[in-house]
């Protein structure tokens, strides 16, 4: 699994080089790529500490903090930067948060809500209240409550408007009203989203509270106040923010038969409630969401089973869509943030076979084919090191240029691709600075290999049942959760130090974590 930063709805990193990709034939058989990790590998491995029973003092006033959440125990488990000391927030039972981070962006608040929507016979429990905890000192505080009793009586009301506005859309099939089922359905699956602002300071959010459907509200946390963004008959899909948090950006959702596909619409915080706001981009299933600059949104058209296309760029402030970066079908690209190239991989379906490779697209729409012929990839990462910009997990059609069944591939910073190997691991962990690199053995779990700018291995570090790793921001040390165990381990010179065991009452999660400035 692949940790990546996270962006928005749609809305974003192994080694050294074993040689240069000759031109028509794969590596030789004898050769044995530097980052393949065997029972030959030098770096002296580090024994994982025997856990002991940890009596936390309180926390002491080395920040970060790590802040991780668990499920099988309601709260939220702090602790400072050297592991020793730790406090242990309380939430209610049975809270629930939206897909992407709960956190804001300066770990300050946590987002979670109280309650559920019951769908059909599903006995409900309402209201459903969107919460926010204080992690400094655990006060909570409710901010609104996103569905009532009193609202959902309106649904009714609310799905005879939708299908009235647009019969022909709605309309049956073979005398199947599939239509109200499809709204609430898509109603309830994203009525928890929630987006925090990049400074932490408001909270947007969905929410029926005014209207028939679901709509977009802003939170002020300082103010402690409640707007309401827009008012339309659709329902609220995704939320999302800019990146220097002057526009917020969301998607309705339009249910079809067998899809729901979404508008994206742009509202500003502070600004008027906008009444039906206008469609900025349209699509069945949107493929991008990628910032290229605070203004620029990657977008893209895509389809459930024939990749996507048509490569655009959105300017949010503008809402004028450029020509297209890349027309033709696409299976995946990743996005280079810091000159904003884009490394694209063509589709099977594209209808020019000549077309099929792996390509280096600049802003400039200039395009270098790296790989010649079809590849499907299993992994595409942008690596930022000093070596590598990006690293691909590539298996190839019978008829391409270059034959992997697997290997990882490196591409440097002159666009040239070398093959790193035959690797064994699908847990890549780049650190901040992209200084680092730390990948866990997929098989077995029983070890982690920490990898320098250039991909060189530095050191083997023996554990077992490895699940989580997080980069602290400073890229000088990790934390990671093994057996449900969670280490600190300093980077690279470090020991494991084991720092907290739940015994089984409880689940760290490091997908939901943030540390604390």
């Amino acid at each position: 699994m692949v940790k990546r930063m996270p962006a928005v709805l749609f809305f974003s990193l192994i080694l050294a080089a074993c040689g240069q990709l000759a031109p028509t034939a794969s590596p030789a058989a004898t050769a044995r790529p530097t980052l393949t990790v065997t029972t030959t590998v030098t770096a002296a491995p580090t024994l994982m500490p025997t856990p002991s029973a940890t009596i936390f003092p309180t926390l002491s006033g080395e920040k970060p903090y790590l802040v991780v959440s668990s499920y099988r125990e309601s709260g939220l488990f702090v602790y400072d930067r050297s592991g020793q000391g730790r406090k242990i927030l309380s939430l209610p039972e049975k809270i629930r948060t939206d897909y992407y981070s709960p956190f804001s962006a300066d770990g300050k608040w946590f987002a979670f809500y109280t309650g559920e929507f019951g769908r059909g016979d599903a006995k409900g429990d309402l209201p459903v209240t969107l919460n926010i905890l204080n992690t400094e000192d655990g006060t909570i505080r409710k901010v609104a409550d996103v569905v009532t009793d009193d609202s959902v009586k309106k649904l009714p009301e609310w799905v005879v408007e939708l299908k009235a506005s647009d019969p022909e859309h709605y309309k049956p099939i073979d005398d199947w009203d599939w239509a109200e089922s499809r709204i609430m359905g898509a109603f309830a699956e994203r009525l928890y989203s929630f987006a925090w602002s990049p400074d932490s300071r408001a909270l947007a959010f969905a929410a029926q509270i005014d209207g028939l459907s679901s709509d977009v509200y802003l939170y002020d946390v300082a103010a402690s106040t409640v707007q309401r963004l827009n008012d339309d008959l659709e329902s609220v899909w995704s939320i999302f923010w800019s990146p220097d948090g002057k526009k917020i950006l969301f998607q309705n959702a339009y249910p079809g038969n067998t899809y729901v596909s979404s508008g994206l619409h742009i509202v500003e915080p502070g600004a008027k409630t906008v009444k039906n706001p206008k469609s900025v981009y349209d699509s069945w299933f949107f493929g991008g969401g990628i910032w290229l600059t605070p203004n620029l949104l990657l977008v893209a058209q895509g389809t459930d089973t024939g990749g996507s296309s048509r490569v655009q760029t959105l300017n949010v402030s503008t809402g004028q869509l450029s020509d297209y970066i890349w027309e033709d079908n696409y299976a995946d690209f990743v996005v280079d943030p810091e000159n904003r190239t884009i490394l694209i991989n063509t589709h099977e379906l594209i209808d020019d076979a000549k077309k099929y490779g792996i390509y280096l697209l600049s802003p400039g729409k200039s395009r270098t084919k790296v790989f010649d012929g079809l590849y499907w990839l299993t992994d595409m990462i942008f690596r930022g090191g000093a070596k590598h910009r990006f690293l691909v997990r590539a298996y190839s059609h019978e008829d391409a240029q270059y034959k992997v069944t697997g290997e990882l591939i490196g591409i440097t910073s002159d666009n040239k691709p070398t093959i790193l190997g035959k690797f064994k691991f699908n847990h890549i962990y780049i650190s901040p600075d992209y200084a680092w690199m730390m990948i866990y053995d997929e098989k077995d779990r029983e070890h982690l290999y920490l990898y320098d700018k250039n991909d060189e291995l530095v050191k083997t570090f023996q554990v077992a049942g490895i699940r989580e790793i997080l980069w602290r921001p400073d890229s000088q040390s990790i934390a990671y959760v093994a057996d449900q165990k969670l280490y600190f381990l300093s980077i690279p010179d470090g020991e494991p130090k084991f720092v907290d065991d739940c015994g089984g009452e409880c689940f760290l999660d490091l997908e939901k974590a943030v540390w604390l400035p």
